[in-house]
């Protein structure tokens, strides 16, 4: 592990970006939760786009599929509160 402490942090702040993406999502959808499930099935859309997850099935089922079903049953649960 070399380099300076500040590449160091820098390595580490850009590998976490994903992590605070959906950690946003997750702070908007315990706000409003049909933007939350909105912003996680777009998630999942681009996830599916951008690294072409549909090529095989587990990194599909992983990048794609869970943030999907969040997504959805975020948007289950603020229908059936109405």
């Amino acid at each position: 592990m070399e380099g300076t402490l500040l590449q160091k942090a820098g390595g580490f702040f850009v590998h976490n970006i994903p992590t605070l993406i959906l950690l946003a999502a997750l702070l908007l959808a315990w706000r409003k939760e049909k933007i939350g499930a909105i912003a996680f099935i777009f998630i999942g859309i681009t996830a599916t786009l951008y690294f072409h997850t549909y090529q095989n099935i587990t990194t599909f089922l992983l990048l794609t599929c869970l943030p999907m079903c969040i997504g959805l049953l975020f948007f289950r649960n603020a229908r059936q509160r109405k």
